[in-house]
């Protein structure tokens, strides 16, 4: 007998750069810069980096093919939290 779990996936999604307000400043050593180079290896580190310990599985059969056809649309963008040099964290 197979036991199915189910699983809930939340997006963010922003339509809008008025949707995204600033902040009054980030926490100290903390630094948020957009990745303005297109990567499918640093969106494929980070995905598994931040996902991990969530079990974030959806993306990671996708080839480097797949992963730039994700990243190519001109308003999809990747923003770093870097804290004191090393990604934290990315949106």
């Amino acid at each position: 007998m197979v036991q199915l779990t189910l699983v809930t996936v939340y997006y963010l999604e922003m339509l809008s750069p008025r949707d995204l307000r600033a902040s009054a400043r980030a926490p100290e050593g903390v630094e948020i810069r957009q990745a303005e180079v297109v990567s499918p290896e640093l969106n494929r580190f980070l995905y598994t980096a931040v996902g991990g310990n969530w079990y974030w599985r959806e993306r990671l059969p996708w080839d480097y093919q797949r992963w730039q056809q994700k990243l190519a649309p001109p308003n999809y963008a990747t923003w770093i939290a870097y804290l004191r040099g090393t990604p934290a964290g990315y949106f």
